[in-house]
């Protein structure tokens, strides 16, 4: 009997020894990564959504007109006269117009190449067309374009035409952001009423910049 019950003893220890190391095993064993994991995911669908977000677009600025001028005016002096009438080229009224200026030749009477006007919105804006109205001429030859400063020199052309209408419209296949419009006259139309014995001279009434 004495041997019996120390073997039942014994064997009952044994028992608690292996529960006690495995209890014990568990217990410092390395927690799951689980969480972390999870939370890793968390933030870079996070980042992802954040990083997919399109910046918003640009406001657009309608063009208003700020003022007219004539560039270089000094290649012809004479016509100083008449460039206090170019506000007249977007004041609303399609009676008033730039300039009374006549001709003998298409050319500025060869006086000049050219005549440039630079159109100066208040901001730079959004543009899409650009149109002149003259009153009573036909012929000639005018280019337009946009800039970001009051120049020619590295301006986009717009487009070029001839005062065949009394409406010149120029559109733009896309909106162009720029502050000055340029309107360059190469060639003068031919007057329906000179006022005088010149036939050739242009009568702008109006520049609308959309």
């Amino acid at each position: 009997m004495p041997w019996l019950v120390g073997g039942i003893l014994a064997l009952v220890l044994i028992i608690a020894l292996i529960f006690a190391f495995t209890t014990l095993g568990s217990v410092f064993q390395p927690q799951a990564s689980s969480p972390k994991t999870s939370a890793s995911h968390s933030a870079g669908a996070s980042d992802s959504a954040s990083g997919g977000q399109s910046a918003p677009p640009a406001p657009v600025v309608a063009p208003a007109i700020e003022s007219v001028a004539r560039l270089h005016p000094e290649e012809l002096s004479f016509a100083d006269q008449f460039d206090s009438k170019l506000s007249a080229t977007y004041d609303g009224n399609p009676a008033t117009y730039w300039s009374d200026m006549e001709f003998a030749r298409e050319d500025w009477g060869g006086f000049t190449k050219s005549v440039a006007l630079a159109v100066k919105l208040k901001d730079v804006s959004d543009i899409k067309s650009v149109e002149l109205d003259q009153l009573g001429g036909t012929g000639g030859s005018v280019s337009v374009y946009t800039n970001s400063q009051p120049d020619v020199t590295g301006a986009t052309l717009v487009g070029t035409n001839t005062f065949n209408t009394t409406q010149l419209v120029f559109p733009l296949p896309n909106a162009v952001k720029a502050q000055y419009v340029i309107i360059q006259i190469t060639a003068l139309p031919r007057l329906a009423a000179p006022k005088t014995q010149y036939p050739f001279g242009l009568r702008l009434a109006e520049i609308k910049v959309q």
